[in-house]
């Protein structure tokens, strides 16, 4: 298991199924992009493709009024000629799955009876396989996704979950997209039967009128081409009254479309509606005719008043069978108001002559305002003032019919030509000085801002300008008492200006003024604006502003990037739980006293991450709390580095003082050493006189006397005994002081060498023994390790804080195991205890600085710390598996080759088992 989780084999099911989710991801995420129906087609056929290694895909729908299967979208060399076709209902392997609800592979479809080949013959593809599935939601049958032509082999039953998969997800995306689309078609024909409405009730011009009709109708019924032909049905005119055409207003020269109208005129009911779903298969047109109408598909609606025929409405699509009841019903109604607004246009023509005098002015009037009004509009509707005030001169001279319209901003000394109908290539942009010779100059020198006309010829032209004769009137553009510009009208007649030209160019002039000065404004709050948030975005610690409900209002790049995310994902949250998360405690501090300022600690727990906080209160004028700015510092490595230090330095001063203790002890350890091995030789030379002694005067009562009070033989075999065990002892003290001296120059290199970890580990055990012998055995299981690139005396401390860990874990009668082993790359070490064990709530922070289970003063929290950080310098990792009242296991994996050729660490995988 282990083995997989490092070398995972990419053919393994589980990968299978991680490269299906990914599939499924990727498609939601790219379903859930758009709303739009032919890009969520689009996308999902693609990755079908892609992921099926098929040669093409394709959509059907259900169309609901016949059953039928309709191409809806097709990802293949010729899918524009599929788009639309129709299957009959029932027929081919996609009328199959969608009558029985159910997926099929069919591995060769040309010896299928269901197959329906005409599709082929249509696009000239060569079906060799299909995988069919119903496109479901709910239960309710939108259509058959399919796949087709596996390239490498035949679709299998993963292809088939697969795909199954991906439809669940097309469905709701389809229902999704569907329901927009629809929702987005209703409101836009709301608008459009509104503007319609107001257009039909307003409307004095026929062919005008006709004109805007044919557009609208084209929109509402998606259609391609628009036809309205008026007058006697049994008549052929020579041309339609209006055609709208592929997005454009034609005039109607196609002898083509000249002799589709008479046939219609002919062949089809003034009274009734009537669909034709193929002109070249109706009999209407001869096939050369056909192939060039400018529609495959018609549907054409009768204009009637009453029962009488004012003419007909021709709706045309370049696709066959395009229009449907459904359509009809739709615009059926739209029709017949035309055929009205048509009726009252022609009975309002005939009645023009019986129009008075004062009706005309009237309507002049009327005109007048509607203009007035329509360049207010224009005022408004642009922020920036080159762009409102060129739309603006455009529309004044087309009100009210002036030869040319200029529109002059001032400076300090100059006046710009902003805007200018008759202008070269539009606006010519070189500025006069206020001091010139001119209409507007005067108009911009003079104390007091009012109109100044000239009735007459002008003298003398601005320059840049041709001379032009007639009249001009030039109107200030003034805010309180401000000059912000000039406006100039011209006319070819002279004495044209007359007091309501002058009243009437006044208000627009006005508004003209009031729709400037709010663009400078705009400019700049938008100038400023964009500094603000320049600046905001700048600052390398995180910012957000929230309001008085905690909901984020505001954040800058850096909190953003600091919690890997977007300002766009943070704003509207709630804080504490876009900082902290929905279940931290932490961030509870946020939510007290949120009219005071603020200073504390986060943990950000997505990344684990210390963020140091202050808070600054915002404050409304009454006083109230409006919300806090939150400023927010990533401390965790400087909080890591800093007890990393401070660790380092306490190894210091250990290993000084290890040095010291193992100095002085080694002295006195060296004469205690060579002297035992001097008294060693003193008992054997003791023992030789004694025997001697003995033997010769063997039976002497004194002898005899003193071997009976005193065993003398014991004690020269327990003196012997006991001087052994002493240089036992001795040599274990002089191993262990050994090791101090090794601990103690564990930080003096930070060179790589090749080292024997087994013999690292037995030195460690010695240092760490004191802790150990009475509280638990060791058993080793050691494998055989190759040398491994390292800093040995790093190693070491590493195994010393874990042997200590695991004495200090253990109370009684415990075992601490130590096993080793090794593969090709890495080895692989670890140590087991069986103490109480780590809490699973505990786990997480086991290797944060300054976390500890031990009472206070018996632990600083930094030894998992800084074995984690030695390791991770070597480019190995540390694992933990722990069973609360079992005990622990840390294994630790290092590079055989060391830490600069462990670039493949980063795609090692380690499981923890908690």
């Amino acid at each position: 298991m282990e083995d997989e989780l490092r070398h995972p084999n990419p053919g393994t099911p589980t990968l299978q199924r991680l490269h299906d989710l990914e599939l499924l991801e990727q498609i939601g995420r790219d379903v859930t992009s758009t709303l739009d129906l032919d890009r969520v087609l689009n996308l999902i056929l693609d990755r079908v493709k892609a992921a099926l290694g098929a040669e093409a895909a394709s959509v059907l729908f259900i169309e609901p009024d016949s059953n039928a299967l309709v191409f809806r979208a097709a990802a293949s060399a010729n899918a524009e000629l599929l788009l639309q076709r129709r299957i009959p209902p029932g027929r081919g392997i996609a009328g199959w799955v969608a009558r029985h609800g159910m997926p099929i592979v069919v591995v060769d479809p040309s010896h299928d009876p269901r197959f329906y080949n005409e599709i082929d013959r249509i696009d000239g593809f060569v079906t060799r396989s299909i995988l069919a599935v119903p496109l479901k939601n709910q239960d309710r049958l939108l259509g058959v996704l399919e796949a087709l032509n596996k390239r490498d082999g035949t679709f299998s039953e993963d292809d088939v979950r697969l795909l199954q998969l991906v439809a669940t997800w097309a469905a709701v995306a389809i229902d999704n997209a569907r329901l927009y689309s629809e929702a987005t078609q209703r409101a836009r024909e709301l608008a459009i039967r509104n503007e319609v409405s107001q257009l039909l009730s307003t409307a004095t011009d026929l062919q005008s009128l006709l004109d805007s009709i044919t557009t609208h109708l084209s929109e509402i019924a998606g259609s391609t081409a628009c036809l309205i032909l008026l007058g006697d049905m049994t008549v052929v005119a020579p041309e339609p009254v209006s055609c709208f055409l592929n997005g454009r207003l034609i005039p109607a020269v196609d002898p083509h479309l000249d002799r589709l109208i008479a046939l219609l005129r002919r062949d089809v009911s003034t009274t009734h509606p009537t669909i034709i779903a193929d002109l070249m298969a109706s009999g209407h047109l001869a096939a050369d005719e056909a192939s060039h109408a400018p529609a495959r598909s018609l549907m054409v609606l009768p204009l009637l008043v009453g029962e009488a025929p004012q003419g007909m409405v021709l709706l045309g699509h370049n696709a066959p069978g395009r229009f449907s009841q459904r359509d009809v019903d739709r615009v059926l109604p739209l029709v017949q108001q035309v055929a009205l607004a048509v009726r009252k246009v022609q009975m309002t023509e005939n009645l023009t002559e019986m129009v008075d005098a004062r009706t005309s002015e009237l309507r002049h009037e009327q005109a007048r305002l509607r203009m007035i009004h329509e360049i207010g509009q224009v005022t408004v509707s642009s922020l920036d003032p080159a762009t409102l005030l060129r739309a603006a001169a455009y529309k004044i001279r087309d009100a009210f019919a002036y030869q040319r319209v200029s529109i002059r901003t001032k400076s300090q000394t100059e006046l710009t030509l902003i805007a200018d109908t008759d202008g070269p290539n539009g606006i010519p942009t070189m500025p006069i000085p206020i001091s010139a010779d001119s209409l507007a100059c005067r108009v911009a020198a003079q104390a007091q801002h009012r109109p100044v006309s000239d009735p007459t010829t002008k003298s003398q032209p601005d320059p840049g300008n041709d001379p032009v004769k007639g009249s001009e009137l030039v109107l200030p553009l003034d805010s309180q008492g401000e000059l912000l510009g000039v406006l100039e009208v011209r006319s070819r007649f002279q004495a044209s200006f007359d007091q309501d030209d002058v009243s009437t160019l006044e208000t627009i002039a006005g508004r003209l003024t009031m729709a400037l000065r709010n663009a400078r404004l705009f400019e700049q709050v938008a100038r400023s604006k964009h500094e603000w948030e320049a600046t905001f975005d700048s600052i390398a610690e995180g910012v957000v502003l929230h309001d008085d409900q905690m909901i984020v209002r505001r954040v800058n790049r850096s909190l953003a990037d600091m919690l890997e995310t977007t300002a766009e994902a943070l704003v509207g949250r709630d804080v504490v739980d876009a900082i902290c998360g929905a279940q931290s405690t932490d961030g509870e501090v946020l939510r007290a006293h949120p009219s005071q300022p603020l200073t504390t600690e986060l943990t950000e727990p997505r990344r684990r991450r210390t963020l140091a906080t202050t808070g600054y209160p915002i404050a409304r004028p009454d006083g109230s709390a409006a919300g806090r700015v939150l400023v927010l510092r990533d401390v965790t490595d400087e909080r890591v580095w800093r007890s990393r230090m401070l660790q380092t330095e306490k190894l210091a001063s250990l290993g000084q003082l290890s040095a010291g203790i193992a100095h002085e002890i080694n002295n006195p350890l060296g004469f205690i050493h060579s002297n035992l091995n001097t008294l060693s030789r003193y008992a054997s030379d003791l023992r030789t006189v004694f025997l001697a002694y003995h033997t010769v005067f063997a039976g002497d009562p004194r002898l005899t006397e003193c071997e009976r009070d005193i065993d003398v033989e014991y004690l020269l075999q327990d003196g012997d005994l006991a001087i052994t065990e002493s240089q036992e002892g001795v040599e274990r003290v002089q191993s262990i002081v050994t090791g101090l001296k090794n601990f103690a120059r564990a930080d003096e290199s930070t060179e790589m060498k090749d080292a024997d970890l087994h013999a690292a580990l037995e030195t460690a055990l010695k240092i760490a023994w004191n802790e150990i012998k009475y509280k638990a055995t060791v058993e080793k299981d050691y494998g055989t390790l190759p040398l491994v690139r390292c800093n040995l005396y790093r190693i070491g401390q590493v195994f010393i804080n874990l042997l200590v860990n695991a004495a200090q874990a253990i109370q009684a009668d415990g075992r601490i195991t130590l096993r080793t082993r090794a593969d090709a790359e890495w080895v692989e070490i670890s140590i087991q205890d069986t103490g109480y064990g780590i809490t699973p709530e505990n786990m997480p922070k086991l290797f944060d600085p300054f976390f500890t289970t031990k009472e206070i003063g018996q632990g600083t929290g930094l030894g998992l710390s800084v074995v984690y950080g030695i390791v991770h310098e070597h480019g190995g990792q540390i694992d933990v598996a722990s069973r609360t009242g079992q005990g622990t296991t840390f294994t630790i994996y290092l590079p055989i080759a060391g830490p600069e050729a462990s670039g493949v660490v980063a795609d090692k995988e380690f499981a923890n088992e908690h």
